[in-house]
């Protein structure tokens, strides 16, 4: 999702170009943002979507892995 604001311009980047510059994508984020917290944390959309929250271990080997040089 954060990668949608280096779109915002074909020439500029996010660092040069400012966000609130299209309020529709910031808006759209946060309703991403906030489906993906209600799936995440009502317990009968976890429980329909199959999701699972992870655990400390968890989230260490997924930084580990996603941190990797190869």
């Amino acid at each position: 999702m954060f990668n949608s604001l280096n779109a915002l311009s074909e020439d500029g980047s996010f660092v040069t170009m400012p966000p609130w510059v299209n309020p529709w994508l910031l808006l759209a984020m946060a309703v991403s943002f906030g489906l993906h917290f209600v799936i995440l944390y009502v317990p009968f959309l976890a429980q329909v979507f199959r999701i699972v929250l992870l655990s400390l271990n968890e989230w260490v080997l997924v930084l580990a892995v996603g941190d990797s040089d190869r």
